[in-house]
């Protein structure tokens, strides 16, 4: 006989099927965007931990699906992250995997400012960029200093695109995010003056915010939104920083409204530091520390919707795609009922 579905008579698939629809309907709809939604996103959820990772496990598992260049790729390997990030939102991986950067000195010369010879820990990838308006998200950990290294410099996590000045207005392109060497998180841009045969000496525009250093060895969840408000005006945008810390509880930095959002970027993100290969320059500008995600999107995302990717990035669409599924074989199997 074939069970009628009623309100004192529910099989436990139709009890969980209602559970699921009551979660769909009465939970608040706060997740505007997703990690799928972002114009690259970098999982690193390949290889075997505590082995060197190559550029063909490393993959961006977003629509655009941008291509990491096989140059250009060392230093890297594979390292367990916490299955629970600061905000509450799961590892990205099912395995708990991340991506380790170690830069390596290869020569140090003590106590000699900006001579240490350093091989840089970086990917990149082409086309992958994005301009004005933007958003990085990532969960990360800072390992310190580079083991090695005697003069005290900026470490870069993320490259977008950067390319400095080029005439004929000597418009900045792209941005660089990154630590200062006390563990401050910094947003920097090289936007000049605007104008025909003016100079770029000396002009870039910054943002650090104030009373936030990161620990060293501690993971954290953060969030750079860049917005340029669409007004025409490349200097004044602005920039926000999320971050949340192991402590759990959110805080916000943001800048005046004057700062420089770059229009335009070079193709090339990389990620990991400023310049990649061996050297006594860019090369020791490398981030030193691990990653568990860095997504890039091609909008500024509000609080809210940041908020959201921290605490509950894609299980959360998981589940919606799984209700949807019973809740539509709960309603045939009631449609068929007699």
């Amino acid at each position: 006989m074939e069970v009628i579905y009623g309100p004192q008579n529910l099989t436990m698939k139709a009890r969980t099927s209602a559970a699921l629809l009551a979660l769909l309907l009465f939970a608040p709809m706060t997740q505007a965007v997703t990690l799928l939604e972002a114009d690259s996103l970098w999982l690193f959820d390949g290889g075997t931990v505590g082995t060197n990772a190559t550029y063909t496990q490393v993959i961006d598992s977003s629509a655009n699906a941008h291509a990491v260049s096989s140059s250009n790729f060392n230093n890297l390997s594979w390292v367990t992250v916490p299955s629970t990030g600061p905000y509450g939102g799961t590892a990205q991986s099912s395995d708990g995997h991340g991506l380790q950067f170690t830069p390596v000195v290869t020569v140090s010369n003590a106590g000699a400012a900006n001579a240490d010879t350093v091989s840089a820990a970086t990917l990149q990838s082409i086309n992958a960029s994005i301009s004005g308006s933007s958003t990085m998200i990532t969960r990360m950990r800072w390992d310190g200093a580079i083991s090695g290294l005697d003069d005290n410099t900026n470490q870069w996590i993320v490259s977008n695109g950067f390319g400095g000045w080029s005439e004929p207005d000597l418009a900045s392109k792209g941005y660089m995010f990154g630590l200062t060497t006390s563990g401050g998180l910094y947003y920097y841009t090289a936007a000049a003056n605007t104008g025909i045969g003016q100079t770029a000496s000396g002009a870039s525009h910054t943002f650090t915010p104030t009373g936030l250093t990161l620990t060293v060895g501690e993971w954290y969840d953060i969030a750079m939104v860049l917005n340029d408000f669409d007004d025409g005006v490349k200097t004044t945008g602005q920039v926000t920083f999320y971050v949340v810390g192991s402590d759990g509880q959110l805080q916000t930095f943001t800048s005046n409204a004057t700062t420089w959002v770059s229009p335009t970027s070079n193709t090339t993100l990389q990620l990991g530091g400023e310049s990649a290969g061996t050297g006594t320059s860019n090369q020791r500008k490398s981030f030193n520390g691990a990653m568990d995600y860095l997504a890039m999107y091609d909008t500024a995302l509000s609080q809210e919707e940041v908020t959201s990717i921290f605490a509950a990035p894609e299980p959360s669409r998981g589940l919606l795609l799984l209700g949807g599924v019973m809740l539509a074989s709960f309603r045939r199997r009631r449609n068929g009922a007699v």
